[in-house]
């Protein structure tokens, strides 16, 4: 009897863990959703930084191996506000933001794949060639000339 009993212990152990873990992932979600929402809301009143203080908090709660679309999306968002940021401002400011935009770009694509999820890779490699094509624009010589080829590249996969 005392083996049943430990072994319904063990099964009512189990389920509070797996509850657990589904009521720390509906938060998880939440948190996500929310601070994306917030992000939203500042990307669409072209309040850029304000958008780049929420998308990343909101990457911090996203896990790539337990959620990649998410992760990947998260992702996209940070690299639109870098873009928007990026082509507003001058300098070596302008830089950063374009370069941080293809970084969060290329590691959205290693999700976001042409086979797994079409559209959305479509979307992301276009908008990779126009980051990589605008940094070529901005860029002189052999750097300009990297730059536009590998936008050339993100075009034509």
């Amino acid at each position: 009897m005392l083996q049943q009993a430990a072994q319904d212990k063990k099964e009512d152990l189990e389920k509070l863990r797996r509850k657990n873990k589904e009521a720390e992932k509906e938060l998880t979600d939440g948190i996500v959703s929310d601070l994306r929402r917030a992000g939203d809301s500042s990307y669409n009143d072209y309040r850029f930084e304000e958008a780049l203080g929420s998308y990343p908090e909101a990457f911090h709660y996203t896990n790539r191996e337990n959620d990649p679309q998410l992760w990947a999306a998260t992702l996209v968002y940070i690299a639109a506000a870098h873009v928007e940021l990026g082509i507003r401002v001058e300098g070596q400011g302008a830089k950063e933001h374009l370069a941080a935009a293809v970084a969060a770009y290329r590691s959205a694509l290693e999700v976001l794949t042409r086979q797994d999820l079409p559209q959305d890779w479509a979307r992301a490699q276009n908008t990779l060639g126009n980051v990589l094509s605008e940094q070529g624009i901005r860029a002189e010589g052999k750097e300009a000339t990297e730059l536009l080829s590998q936008a050339v590249a993100a075009y034509l996969p």
